[in-house]
């Protein structure tokens, strides 16, 4: 569907050394929030498996290697169409895990709310995102 090469090219990201490097100067910068959400999806996916983030965190793709459930990797300037494509998209997907950001200013649609009690279990509840896994 929607390859990790176009993330890395976006950050211009050639090699598992610069990709290194960049989460290193990242991190330095006092992101733990993605050290967190790194360490989790690389520890309930492979590499390959779609993940959805519901919100503003898509280096998260590149750097996990995971594809993205949507063609849409962050919400900035979306249309009320293009909603209902990403849910349409996430629904038919039904990627390995979806994170729902907890700071997010917009509130989670109800058809992915749906498809979250019915197809996924809540792993982790912490301050920046809830993660929920596939059953």
């Amino acid at each position: 569907m929607y390859s990790v090469r176009s993330y890395l090219s976006f950050y211009k990201i050639s090699s598992k050394e610069k990709l290194e490097n960049w989460q290193r100067h990242y991190n330095s910068r006092g992101y733990d929030i993605q050290k967190v959400a790194i360490n989790f999806i690389q520890k309930n996916s492979n590499t390959g498996d779609s993940l959805y983030i519901y919100g503003d965190a898509f280096e998260l793709y590149a750097l996990t290697n995971r594809r993205s459930s949507t063609k849409h990797v962050t919400f900035f300037n979306i249309t009320n169409k293009e909603w209902d494509e990403i849910n349409k998209q996430v629904i038919t997907d039904e990627p390995k895990i979806i994170m729902i950001d907890q700071n997010r200013r917009y509130a989670v649609y109800p058809q992915i709310q749906k498809l979250l009690s019915e197809k996924y279990t809540l792993i982790l509840d912490e301050e920046n995102f809830k993660y929920y896994k596939l059953k």
